[in-house]
């Protein structure tokens, strides 16, 4: 709603009402630096503020980093609406830390954007798969790669990197590898097996975040990775070759998600703009400009947009969707038996 102006005795009212006026809000959203944040800042941010009486601060932050904020500040929450990968904001609902204001799945987003066990909502989708160096791959005469096995190849020694199970993608990569290799959830045995004995051996480095996998691309540090189409999308419209590959056994998706953050007093402007994110021009320019596949049916992308990532129905079916509730019970576990076999093993 536009900005008004209120009478004197209007403005009396408000001096002496208890209830809280929001004509000149703060809100204060998290989500992940880089891009994103540079995306939000410029284009989805002010097209809000220009709709609703409220100035919005970013935070910029990694999921797990921001699962770790807001539970230390429970009791005192700065943050309004948090945006994170859909391991963390799954843990984030367990932990009571959304709120049930958060609007809800319904029928026109895609079935996948259903987080309302976590008391969010899912405002994108990315697939994580394997990138690699075209121009690389080209000099060695390499065949671009179809497998997760294909990642066991001894001709990619030194030049493979792969994100740590602290970070989505890692886990990913574990469960993939296990499929791959016949095993599944709980223990991944198979998925261990694989990477401790013949992945490991590939590993150029472990990294925290993504963004570190685009730059040692860039440096020539490696040539191959396990990464997001969004990331690789975001890397190749830098003009660098590099590519991505839907392996044979599946590519998994990773769900972001938007909560209104538990508090005792919910701004009502911090639900708008969880809204905000669902419409289809806001779906739209995540699609663009971070290769997010929009989990609202209305969004229409541009032909070479829709091309190069997962849309519709079918699609969405397609992608393997972890099972959240479930894994984040194990994924402490997983994450000392990773320490303890893979990443020791370099």
């Amino acid at each position: 709603m536009v900005g008004y102006r209120l009478s004197g005795v209007a403005l009396a009212f408000v001096a002496l009402s208890s209830t809280p006026v929001f004509a000149e809000d703060q809100l204060y959203v998290a989500w992940q630096g880089g891009s994103r944040e540079q995306i939000m800042r410029e284009q989805i941010i002010p097209r809000f503020e220009k709709l609703h009486p409220v100035k919005i601060s970013y935070v910029a932050t990694v999921s797990t980093a921001l699962l770790a904020r807001l539970k230390a500040q429970r009791a005192n929450q700065d943050i309004d609406i948090a945006i994170m990968d859909d391991g963390p904001i799954f843990q984030a609902g367990a932990d009571g830390l959304c709120s049930s204001s958060t609007p809800k799945h319904t029928d026109e987003l895609y079935p996948l954007a259903n987080m309302d066990s976590a008391k969010a909502v899912g405002i994108g989708v990315v697939a994580t798969g394997i990138e690699y160096n075209t121009a690389t791959f080209a000099k060695n005469g390499w065949a671009a790669p179809t497998s997760w096995n294909d990642l066991e190849d001894p001709k990619y020694k030194g030049q493979l990197g792969l994100v740590s199970i602290s970070n989505t993608y890692g886990l990913h990569t574990l469960m993939m590898m296990s499929a791959a290799n016949g095993g599944s959830a709980p223990g991944y045995d198979a998925g261990f097996k694989a990477l401790s004995e013949k992945v490991v051996p590939n590993v150029q480095a472990f990294v925290e975040t993504t963004g570190t996998l685009s730059s040692a691309f860039q440096s020539g540090e490696i040539s191959i990775a396990v990464n997001s189409n969004g990331r690789t999308l975001a890397l190749a419209s830098t003009g660098f070759p590099v590519a991505f590959v839907y392996p044979k056994e599946g590519a998994v998706a990773t769900i972001i998600g938007s909560c209104v953050v538990e508090k005792p007093k919910v701004n009502p402007n911090a639900v708008e703009f969880v809204k905000f994110l669902l419409t289809p021009e806001v779906q739209k320019i995540l699609a663009e400009h971070e290769g997010m596949s929009p989990v609202t049916k209305a969004a229409v992308l541009d032909s070479e947009i829709a091309k190069q990532i997962p849309t519709g129905e079918k699609a969405m079916a397609a992608l393997v969707v972890p099972k959240w509730d479930e894994l984040n019970k194990d994924r402490n576990n997983l994450a000392r038996r990773w320490a303890r076999e893979v990443e020791r093993k370099r």
